[in-house]
């Protein structure tokens, strides 16, 4: 097994070949920020060298856990019984705020070529009933192909390392790759189990919703959209029977709860204790910027805005942390340069540089004009980027004036029509 050794952003590796106490036995890094440890591509690199076309065999198996609500610790533990392997807190593990994340490390009996790796990896948690749970639950990593990811070795901040730990799974054997490319026909053996995973889930989730609004009609639309996440979805009439079960049950448990029955003009309060039910802030980078939703960049001219983006983008684009603040995953990035794009490309080119070429391949720039007060214009980037595959990232324009010429930025009236398109692309491209 020969591995590639990597230290913090710096691309150029030396090879690794560990023994499997090594392997399964790393040593705690205690560092102030992710990027001061090292990390690993679990993979044989072409000149020790991180880059996907590199890539020339892949070992070993990891699955992120991230961001769970719950500590899944336990259920790691009973549920990869039969494995060879450990698992391990991440860097970003907070019990505190209730964010739980762990890596999974399971090694292989044998080298895997890089193009069969993630049909690989999606049979190993179609096989396994934990793993299932902890996608349908949208908690668990499914992202695959990159093919020369490297992950950053066991660590911790200062002040978390009371948190962190690593249970070494005993008694199990390597992983022994399954890259047979599964079609309903031949996937249908596991249907069984898989189904009944994505009943638990939504029955959990129907079940908060019921407590958070009380009104059907919302608890039903919210509910269906949950179940959309799962790949494939239930049944509409099987998740339907799902809701209404629990609806009946709930209030059957509660008497004391009544149903809502109308919401006046689709407006909603929440009595003090309904708002423990809310779901917490789900941050992109940790208290700065969220997952999901709008936000500005705003200074006076020349206060270095776009520098300031750029460095944001750039990093959320390799899921690194921002100024010491933690950013939860790495994200795909559009940035819009309105305004001077040959200059944009020198500072992306400068930071590239002088981060010693760690160049993310999910950031693009595009100069192609936006007018977000023009809804020709807005269609036409939603329609371009849908057909891109665009999905759950960011969306960076630069600037706000350049996208909005003729139109007075503190007149609520004109800028109504802005707001609006700018929520359409968030929700387009969710």
């Amino acid at each position: 097994m020969q591995l590639t050794k990597v230290q913090g952003m710096n691309p150029q590796g030396t090879a690794w070949s560990p023994t499997l106490d090594e392997l399964l036995s790393p040593q705690l890094q205690v560092v102030n920020k992710k990027e001061d440890a090292s990390g690993t591509v679990y993979a044989k690199l072409a000149g020790n060298y991180r880059r996907n076309e590199n890539v020339i065999e892949k070992w070993c198996y990891v699955l992120d856990i991230d961001k769970s609500p719950y500590d899944v610790g336990t259920m790691l533990t009973e549920g990869l019984q039969g494995f060879q392997g450990c698992f391990h807190t991440t860097y970003s593990h907070d019990p505190k705020r209730e964010m739980y994340c762990y890596r999974v490390i399971l090694p292989t009996d044998k080298s895997v070529a890089p193009d069969d790796y993630e049909t690989a990896f999606l049979n190993l948690v179609d096989s396994n009933e934990t793993l299932s749970r902890l996608r349908d639950e949208s908690i668990l990593d499914m992202t695959a192909k990159d093919k020369g990811r490297f992950y950053y070795d066991f660590s911790c901040p200062p002040d978390r390392e009371d948190f962190a730990y690593i249970h070494k799974l005993n008694g199990g054997t390597p992983y022994i790759p399954d890259t047979r490319k599964r079609t309903t026909a031949n996937s249908a053996s596991s249907g069984e189990p898989v189904i009944t995973q994505r009943n638990m889930s939504l029955t959990k989730e129907a079940g908060r919703l019921i407590r958070l609004h009380k009104h059907k009609p919302t608890v039903v639309r919210e509910a269906l959209a949950f179940n959309e996440k799962f790949n494939p979805p239930l049944d509409i009439q099987e998740a339907m029977t799902v809701i209404n079960s629990i609806w009946k049950k709930h209030f059957k448990d509660n008497p004391e709860d009544t149903p809502i029955t109308e919401i006046p003009s689709g407006r909603r309060s929440y009595k003090i204790k309904e708002l423990k039910s809310l779901p917490k802030v789900d941050w992109l980078v940790d208290g700065v910027l969220v997952n999901k939703g709008i936000a500005s960049i705003y200074g006076a001219s020349g206060s270095s805005k776009s520098f300031l983006a750029i460095d944001l983008c750039m990093n959320l684009a390799l899921g690194n942390s921002w100024f010491d603040i933690p950013v939860t995953s790495a994200a795909h990035v559009v940035y819009v340069a309105l305004e001077g794009f040959s200059g944009v490309a020198k500072r992306i080119q400068g930071w590239d540089k002088n981060n010693k070429g760690w160049t993310p391949n999910n950031l693009e720039v595009t100069k192609d004009e936006l007018l977000l007060a023009e809804n020709k214009s807005v269609d036409e980037f939603i329609g371009f980027y849908k057909s891109k595959k665009f999905k759950d990232g960011i969306v960076v324009i630069d600037t706000l004036n350049n996208a909005c010429p003729n139109i007075d930025e503190n007149h609520a009236g004109a800028m109504s029509g802005v707001i609006y398109n700018l929520k359409k692309i968030k929700q387009e491209l969710d």
